[in-house]
Order: C-alpha cells, then sequence, then structure tokens
C-alpha cells in the first residue's frame, strides 16, 4: 500500500458468525472474502476513501510494511477497543514482522 493509502482491517464472517448490531456484510478488495464492516467502520468510509482488508490479507500486508501504522477506528472504544480481535491482530503482525 502507498503511504497515503488507509486500510480498515474488518472481520472475517466466517471465523465470527455474529457481529456488533448494525454491522454490514462487504468483501475484502484482496480476496474477496465476506467481512463485517462496524457502523464506525461504515461512518470512518463515508469521510474518506479506505481499502477494505480482511484480518487475513490484513497481517499479511501490514507485515511487509515497515512504515504502517495500526489506530483504532474512532468510536470503537465503546467496544472496548483495542478488542480481544484487535489485540490478536496487532501480535500476528509483530510476528509476521520479527519473521521476515
Amino acid at each position: 500500500m502507498s503511504d497515503d493509502e488507509m486500510a480498515l482491517i474488518c472481520a472475517l464472517v466466517s471465523q465470527q458468525p455474529l457481529a456488533h448490531p448494525g454491522s454490514i456484510k462487504q468483501w475484502c478488495e484482496v480476496c474477496a472474502e465476506e467481512v463485517w464492516m462496524s457502523v464506525e467502520g461504515q461512518t470512518f468510509r463515508a469521510r474518506q476513501p479506505v481499502k477494505i482488508l480482511c484480518t487475513e490479507c490484513g497481517v499479511g500486508i501490514m507485515a511487509l510494511d515497515q512504515e504502517a501504522q495500526m489506530k483504532a477506528v474512532p468510536g470503537a472504544e465503546r467496544y472496548g477497543s483495542p478488542g480481544p480481535a484487535m489485540r490478536d491482530f496487532q501480535r500476528r503482525v509483530a510476528e509476521r514482522k520479527a519473521e521476515s
């Protein structure tokens, strides 16, 4: 991803059959797997262009990009962000970076 690109990392529907109220199904722009986009993610995307990525593709891209930064979507703190899924994502990215 280029320096000015942003990505919204979304949970795979196949790994998380239930979502927060108001979430909608979208598709990962890399692998085309179905993902959940939260209300906060929808609001964020409406304000600026972002790529939609599933957690699997997000881990791969973030591990290769040493400049990439992770931030919670504004409003996500109401779910206790960073939640278990975000902490797992951060751990997996760190492990992949350490391997390379």
